[in-house]
């Protein structure tokens, strides 16, 4: 399992349940010593097609709810490999379902996920002639109450607007255009649009 190099992609590759090929062959026989699979009644056998679909269940569960704070996965790609996978005769779906899940789980554990969040461009505007208070108090709300990170401040004259640019997460923008209105005494307007996922949090040492 690895991280695919755009975060905010969603790439999950998985065996579709109607691939037929060698990466789907597993070592089918007695189970020997430490639980590997082995013995001489050992064979090679394609994975059937319920199981197929099952462990691609599990998988997809696994990456819908992921190990940081139960968020889903995105910018993973899980591989399926031969060496990996063993079943027996009488291995239901729900049981390659869950082992799926399971395996799926301690990989995304061990490799440190991090939680992203989206965040929003902000730009506020005041115009011509209006008092450089508003844009203070913008500026101030955004880098003491909302986590933002202000990108460029420019304070309004008679003859050129004010302008606040800033990267502000989405979270902390529940309710903001009252609380604007109300900062800002109606002499600035704002708009926000969709700007990046960055990291919420992450694991000690990442």
């Amino acid at each position: 399992m690895w991280r695919t190099p755009s975060a905010e992609d969603v790439d999950v590759v998985s065996f579709a349940p109607d691939e037929e090929d060698d990466l789907v062959a597993v070592s089918v026989g007695a189970s020997g010593e430490g639980g590997e699979s082995g013995g001489s009644d050992a064979v090679t056998s394609p994975i059937p097609l319920t199981l197929k679909s099952a462990l691609c269940d599990g998988i997809r569960d696994a990456l819908g709810y992921g190990p940081a704070y139960g968020y889903p996965l995105h910018g993973v790609s899980v591989e399926l490999v031969p060496e990996g996978c063993a079943f027996s005769g009488d291995t239901t779906p729900a049981a390659m379902q869950a082992a799926a899940m399971q395996a799926v789980g301690r990989a995304l554990a061990e490799a440190g996920p991090h939680l992203f969040e989206p965040t929003m461009a902000l730009e506020v505007e005041a115009p011509p002639g209006a008092s450089s208070a508003a844009i203070s108090a913008v500026v101030s709300d955004i880098s003491a109450h909302r986590r933002g990170t202000i990108e460029s401040v420019r304070h309004p004259d008679v003859t050129a607007p004010g302008l606040v640019n800033a990267v502000v997460p989405v979270a902390e923008m529940v309710g903001y255009s009252t609380h604007f209105r109300s900062i800002t005494h109606g002499e600035a307007s704002y708009s926000a649009r969709l700007h990046s996922y960055q990291t919420a949090y992450a694991p000690p040492g990442m």
